[in-house]
Parts: C-alpha cells; structure tokens; sequence
C-alpha cells in the first residue's frame, strides 16, 4: 500500500495509497536511512523506502 514517489537530495517520500499521506526519510551517503525513531504508523513506509534504496545500489536495477 506504499509507493516511493520522490527521490531528493538525501530525502526520499513515500505515501500511502490508502490515505494519502506521504512520509519523508532521509538518508546518507551510503544510501542507507539516518537512523531516528519512528512510529508504528511509518515502519511499513520505512521499509518501502530502505528496499528502494537498496534497489538503487543495485548495479543491474530496474525500477520501472
């Protein structure tokens, strides 16, 4: 139920289609989150966005 639908300068957003809201994560050079807490409400959202990432570093990435 969450997509990436941005991807900044060591920010990237992610919403949830079934409400509507967007959560933003940053992120280091490595590609990996900054750490920091986070609700129970974003841990699926966090987990979108770290699979992302780890995507992105994938020499043979596709993410059409």
């Amino acid at each position: 139920m969450f997509e990436v639908v941005g991807l900044e300068h060591r920010c990237i957003f992610v919403r949830c289609r079934r409400t509507g809201e967007t959560y933003r994560f940053e992120f280091g050079d490595d590609g990996t989150l900054t750490p920091r807490e986070v609700r129970a409400d974003q841990s699926e959202a966090r987990r979108v966005a770290t699979w992302y990432l780890f995507q992105l570093r994938r020499p043979t990435a596709s993410l059409i």
